[in-house]
């Protein structure tokens, strides 16, 4: 009869453990902090699940991170510009770290009824343009910037990333 009363003992213990990791399993999984959603250079909709902010930071070891509190701040507000970042929740207690990489992108748009060339992409050009003595200048383009030109003057623009 000792033997039984053991044995049921060790279910009931095997049992009790068994729901006790995947009760402590259940609570890391509500209660730990992640990160979902994407970024690029000019949206990002970035989205914490069981955190209230992101640190996002270019090292791994968050030597000096951006701190956004998500209750205060929408992130589809920031404009990422070209490299590698690293987004680190925290709520309770801090998140995975996932890494993002926003690539450059390179774009010169030339717009003749306004007259103006404007850099479309995500990094600063170098512009030069050549007229009828050969490179007459030189301009650096920096990102979403319009400049004037002279359609008369000037045959032919060249850009490239800065």
């Amino acid at each position: 009869m000792n033997n039984k009363a053991i044995s049921k003992f060790s279910k009931i213990m095997i049992i009790a453990q068994a729901l006790l990791v995947f009760s402590v399993l259940g609570i890391l999984y509500f209660y730990v902090p992640r990160v979902s959603g994407s970024i690029n250079g000019e949206t990002s909709d970035l989205k914490v699940i069981n955190g209230n902010a992101i640190l996002i930071d270019d090292n791994p070891e968050f030597e000096s991170p951006m701190k956004i509190d998500t209750d205060k701040f929408n992130m589809s507000d920031i404009e990422f510009s070209p490299g590698i970042y690293y987004v680190k929740p925290v709520g309770l207690i801090e998140g995975t770290v996932k890494k993002y990489e926003i690539k450059s992108k390179a774009g010169l748009e030339i717009d003749l009824n306004k007259s103006v060339i404007k850099n479309v992409g995500n990094v600063a050009l170098n512009i030069s343009f050549e007229g009828d003595n050969g490179t007459e200048g030189l301009t650096i383009l920096d990102v979403k910037v319009e400049y004037g030109i002279n359609e008369s003057e000037v045959n032919i623009y060249k850009g490239e990333m800065k």
